[in-house]
């Protein structure tokens, strides 16, 4: 049963490890940052979305303070890239999902509203990310507020919204809905299509719009306390281990605004793998467990066979002296104790077929019966008994039957 667990676990662990997150996140430092309402926003009136709530317009010392951050890290040696964003893959951020009208499509038959996650970014969040442009243009440093919107759809999005079309050039309007956070409504044309990554580990996929961050919208709620509305996602791709450049891309961010929080300091690397962490002690202690009772298993049932076969020399010797082979006993002793071995393969094979279920939560693309994990933990533990019988059986083919007769 044990044994069966772990071996689901170790299978769900490589399907996981397995999956194209759709970046390259090798050589990737991440960090968190919040910039706060007293000093990047202005008041601006009563809220439409929240009444009884103030609005407020960002500053425009929130863009001068990105481009400053992400110029000075760029010339630090050892950096490759380094770009920002509301909502990265695999870090939990800004993406809220919002209604959206098509260019020339018609509203659904059934009332229901189309819907897509809007990621604010700097231009070269995708070179750092290791994104894929698959049609159309970047972002550039001219698609600032003022400028027509512009937006890059997702791959994902492409395939639900435009199955037989080519978005390039089409329009898409975010529509200004109660029960969110941006105030203003906002037209985009679509420039560009991304390859799509995934939102998490296990591979969760969203229909997803980029925006330049300076076109992302400049009126909030009052809510979040005294945050505007998103936290700033800092990415910066190197050339060596991204760990050791942490500390000089704080000190940028703290020279540039002294009272700037730094948080969630980290590589893309150790991301991913804490999204693994309970899969991966569930799987290290299930391991450390069924090991330690397979040891166990084999000891014993090589105990009791060295038992019967010291138990039984008189019996051996006998069977030799009336003309039995070395093969013939050999035989005999396996099988006896395969018997009670495969009993147990069958028994502890049908309670852990009664019990994985449990785990269904962990796994990963793969279901609590599975077959070839069944088939393998069975062939494995049969393998260990037969080892476990086959080293007494051949002690009793050794038996000399003078001797053997002799004995009492």
């Amino acid at each position: 049963m044990l044994l069966f667990g772990a071996g689901l676990m170790i299978s769900s662990l490589a399907r996981l490890l397995s999956i194209d997150l759709g970046i390259q996140s090798d050589k990737v430092l991440a960090m968190q940052i919040n910039l706060p309402r007293s000093k990047y926003g202005t008041a601006a009136g009563a809220s439409r979305t929240y009444p009884g709530k103030k609005a407020w317009t960002v500053r425009p010392e929130k863009m001068a303070f990105i481009d400053q951050v992400l110029r000075r890290i760029e010339t630090l040696p050892g950096v490759v890239s380094a770009g920002v964003s509301s909502a990265p893959p695999l870090i939990e951020g800004w993406a809220q999902q919002r209604a959206i009208s098509l260019e020339g499509r018609l509203e659904r038959a059934d009332g229901r509203k189309r819907y897509a996650a809007f990621v604010s970014i700097t231009p070269r969040y995708f070179e750092t990310m290791g994104m894929r442009l698959l049609k159309g243009r970047h972002f550039t440093d001219r698609d600032r507020e003022g400028a027509p919107g512009v937006a890059i759809a997702s791959e994902s999005m492409v395939r639900a919204y435009w199955p037989n079309e080519d978005p390039i050039g089409k329009r898409v309007t975010r529509i200004a809905e109660r029960g969110v956070s941006i105030e203003d409504e906002g037209v985009y044309e679509i420039v560009g299509i991304v390859s799509d990554a995934k939102t998490s580990a296990e591979g969760g996929l969203r229909w997803t719009i980029f925006i330049p961050i300076d076109q992302q919208g400049r009126r909030y709620s009052e809510v979040g306390g005294d945050r505007l509305a998103l936290f700033l996602n800092v990415l910066v791709r190197t050339s060596g281990d991204p760990s050791a450049m942490a500390a000089a891309v704080r000190a940028i961010i703290k020279e540039v605004d002294p009272d700037q929080l730094v948080e969630q300091v980290a590589t893309m690397k150790q991301i991913i793998s804490r999204q693994f962490s309970a899969r991966n002690f569930a799987m290290v202690l299930l391991s450390l467990f069924a090991g330690l009772a397979l040891v166990l298993s084999a000891a014993g049932i090589y105990g009791v066979m060295a038992y019967a076969v010291t138990q039984r020399t008189h019996e051996i010797g006998v069977r030799m002296a009336l003309g039995a082979s070395r093969r013939d006993v050999l035989e005999m002793v396996i099988r006896r104790g395969m018997k009670f071995a495969l009993i147990g393969v069958a028994v502890g094979l049908a309670g852990a077929l009664a019990t994985t279920h449990l785990l269904k939560s962990l796994l990963y693309e793969i279901t609590p019966t599975d077959p070839l994990t069944a088939a393998i933990v069975t062939l494995l533990l049969i393998g260990v008994a037969f080892l476990a019988c086959y080293i007494p059986a051949r002690r009793a083919t050794k038996v000399d039957p003078m001797v053997a007769l002799r004995c009492e």
